[in-house]
């Protein structure tokens, strides 16, 4: 994607645990928070990219605002 003019981020999962599987949930949340108009703020170390506000636009086509009504800690598991 370099090659061809692209700017690439690249991003190292190890395992699905842990702080880089945290964020990218806590993540997603905030995107899918703007997504339906509400405020979150977004993590130090969140994820930024265009890829997490297309998931969390489809979270929102397919679930509307059913994690929101959930409490943190039951959304972060499911997002």
């Amino acid at each position: 994607m370099e090659k061809a003019g692209y700017s690439v981020e690249r991003e190292y999962y190890i395992n699905d645990a842990g702080n880089q599987i945290d964020n990218l949930a806590k993540s997603i949340e905030v995107r899918y928070f703007e997504a339906i108009d509400e405020e979150k703020d977004m993590p130090e170390d969140g994820y930024r990219g265009q890829d997490i506000i297309d998931l969390a636009k489809g979270l929102v086509d397919s679930h509307g605002r059913t994690f929101f009504e959930m409490d943190e800690a039951e959304r972060l598991t499911k997002v």
